[in-house]
């Protein structure tokens, strides 16, 4: 799962597609959605690799950390849409 790192809660393109990625994992929970997650998050603006598409799951919920982490953070000028 590499790439993670590569996210800058700073960067608005980051902070813009993790908040669209939230969407996008809300359909995993629809049986009748057919769009291709997987190209979305190989398509992330910070360069995610992804060996496995149930890696999903964790990578998103890593990012959302990360993004939380910068948020927290008073040393950080974190974009906040």
């Amino acid at each position: 799962m590499s790439g993670i790192a590569n996210f800058d809660g700073t960067n608005s393109a980051h902070v813009l597609w993790l908040r669209e990625s939230f969407q996008v994992m809300e359909k995993l929970s629809d049986p009748t959605h057919k769009g291709d997650i997987l190209s979305f998050f190989k398509e992330a603006p910070f360069h995610l690799e992804i060996k496995h598409p149930l890696d999903i799951p964790m990578i998103h919920s890593f990012l959302s950390m990360a993004y939380a982490k910068s948020v927290l953070n008073p040393d950080e000028a974190t974009f906040i849409p």
